[in-house]
């Protein structure tokens, strides 16, 4: 897992949303995998790509479920109540030959070597490649499998880690067992799978279908963790998803919701994730010691309160534990150019948090106490 130091002020991490009880589900991750130099640019413009990469900007983002021991994943799903939703504010990359939808680990070792194929956008069940399982990258033991063409060789360093090729690539593959996923209502042709498949789109949304893995799948390692999906967009990336767990030793299963749950559902908040608040440029601290934290310590709820904020910007806020795991984010409302939005902190344990605001990409940290 990518977790950088707090400095200046200032977090910059790939998050990982923990339980806040005894659940199926320990964590979802959000490993920051992969960003494109110009190399690779020019690779996917050279190879015919429908939406190219952008220099320092397409970011691969790859998404697990951090599984408590046991469990096994089941499935990935959509409906009327709780809309399966994977989105960008741009449009997602597909490598534009070899690319695959859902099911990567039936992409060849021989054709996830070529081209951009190693961040192309796709659904799996742990699966990324013939014989691979899909790893974070830190936990990557046998390097890279290499690039046909020497690219995917960016080594930006920081939340990105180790390039995906070259001397000290690590590509986040490793030898495994994989379970072919099963799908129902996404998938083919002309549905919201399709941006996924050369088609220029940012989003992905079902209400009636589900990608499953038959029998169940274990996680990889002590921690069970699997890897659903790989994203890459140059634009705000989010989700809000919905999956199906089988508890150990039997073939019940457990629901777990982003939001709105139902009977014999669990909400689980970290199913709802945006990048916005995690992106951040480092700034004077003048630019926002305007915002108030109050109270402080907080019992119950706290509220945040801005002034004089331009209306056009984009304000939210991300709420980490001193271990920079992200608890709560969200959009900050604007009303006349003033914030005063409340906080529920009922359900936080006793301690120290830290409450980061973002205007316009540029955040600020701030410490507040639940008792």
């Amino acid at each position: 897992m990518k977790i950088s130091s707090l400095a200046l002020g200032l977090i910059f991490l790939s998050p990982v949303i923990k339980a806040q009880n005894g659940t199926g589900i320990d964590a979802i991750i959000v490993e920051k995998y992969y960003v494109a130099n110009t190399a690779d640019v020019t690779n996917s413009i050279n190879q015919g790509a429908t939406v190219p990469l952008v220099n320092g900007q397409s970011v691969t983002y790859r998404v697990y479920v951090d599984m408590a021991a046991g469990y096994k994943f089941s499935l990935l799903k959509g409906n009327s109540n709780h809309p399966l939703i994977i989105k960008t504010t741009t449009d997602f990359y597909n490598d534009p030959n070899n690319g695959v939808v859902i099911g990567a680990q039936a992409t060849s070792t021989i054709n996830v070597r070529k081209n951009t194929v190693m961040i192309d956008s796709w659904l799996t069940t742990g699966g990324v490649a013939a014989g691979k399982i899909g790893v974070i990258e830190t936990e990557d033991t046998d390097g890279s499998l290499g690039n046909a063409q020497s690219i995917l060789a960016n080594n930006p360093g920081g939340i990105f880690g180790d390039p995906l090729n070259g001397t000290n690539g690590k590509d986040g593959f490793l030898p495994g067992t994989t379970v072919s996923p099963t799908t129902l209502g996404f998938g083919s042709a002309g549905t919201a799978s399709d941006v996924f498949d050369q088609s220029a789109g940012g989003t992905f949304s079902v209400t009636n279908g589900a990608m499953s893995a038959l029998g169940g799948m274990l996680g990889y390692g002590p921690n069970n963790i699997i890897l659903i999906g790989q994203f890459t967009t140059d634009g705000i990336f989010s989700f809000e998803l919905n999956v199906q767990l089988i508890k150990p030793g039997g073939n019940i299963a457990d629901e777990y919701v982003a939001n709105n749950p139902q009977a014999n559902e669990t909400l689980f908040p970290g199913l709802t994730y945006s990048n916005l608040t995690v992106d951040s440029k480092e700034i004077s601290k003048q630019d926002l010691t305007f915002y108030d934290l109050y109270p402080n310590p907080v019992k119950n709820s706290f509220e945040i309160k801005m002034n004089n904020i331009n209306e056009s910007l984009n304000n939210s806020y991300a709420i980490y534990d001193t271990r920079g795991v992200l608890i709560d984010s969200n959009f900050l409302e604007n009303k006349s150019g003033s914030i005063a939005q409340t906080i529920d902190m009922n359900n936080y344990s006793s301690g120290l948090y830290l409450v980061v605001v973002s205007i316009d990409g540029k955040s600020i940290t701030k410490k507040i106490i639940k008792e």
